[in-house]
């Protein structure tokens, strides 16, 4: 028992340390990521020269760049998540008023969260990013299945996939020109996804938009 007590008081000390360099490592490459404004030019190098961390022990935690770019975007992807999870919205809303809200709070969020939207915007590894926006487009689902007129299926799970990816080509399409997300693109994504979501046969008498919608249709 004392010599359990003595390892473990050993190995306390060895995992903070590891936990400190891990951290040291984000941090940085997150700097660099925010100072550049892209993510595709981040390199090991450059983080070990930043942080202070020695390129062997960059490696004990990541085999590349990639993989820090995949690990600080599934962080800020988290973030984003739990930012739609406590959106004030209700079963009552119809789900194209609720992907209006969405995508209104998403662009603000973005332009408040500079690093989150580099890292979701600025040319990347597709490899490294895509599987981790399905998580994101899981929430999606799960954020508008309670809404009116939103049918639940399998084909709309795999549109909400494709839903994410439209956005983000829209908005990344900004931010390329511009080095942010303009509000006129805010209302392209809404155009976009509702356009897209719409083509799935869904029952729609329930629809009472008051929304900027009503407007868009005008417009188109």
């Amino acid at each position: 028992m004392v010599k359990e007590t003595i390892e473990r008081s050993k190995a306390l000390p060895i995992r903070k340390r590891a936990l400190h360099r891990y951290e040291k490592i984000l941090a940085a490459a997150s700097k660099l990521i925010t100072e550049t404004g892209r993510a595709d030019k981040l390199t090991i190098n450059q983080i070990a020269k930043l942080s202070g961390i020695p390129r062997v022990s960059i490696y004990y935690f990541f085999h590349s760049s990639d993989q820090v770019v995949a690990r600080l975007y599934e962080l800020a992807l988290s973030e984003m998540i739990t930012e739609m999870e406590t959106l004030e919205v209700s079963g009552a809303m119809h789900w194209k008023d609720a992907v209006v809200k969405l995508v209104l709070n998403t662009a603000n969020y973005y332009r408040t969260n500079k690093l989150t939207m580099i890292l979701s915007l600025s040319p990347h590894s597709n490899l490294a990013i895509t599987p981790i926006n399905r998580a994101y487009a899981q929430a999606l689902f799960n954020y508008l299945s309670p809404m009116q007129g939103f049918k639940r299926s399998l084909i709309s799970q795999f549109n909400c996939e494709i839903a994410v990816e439209i956005a983000d080509a829209v908005w990344r399409r900004s931010f390329l020109e511009s080095g942010t997300i303009k509000p006129a693109f805010d209302i392209e994504v809404i155009k976009s996804v509702v356009g897209y979501l719409s083509a799935i046969p869904q029952p729609d008498r329930n629809y009472k938009s008051i929304s900027k919608l009503e407007k868009l249709k005008g417009e188109n």
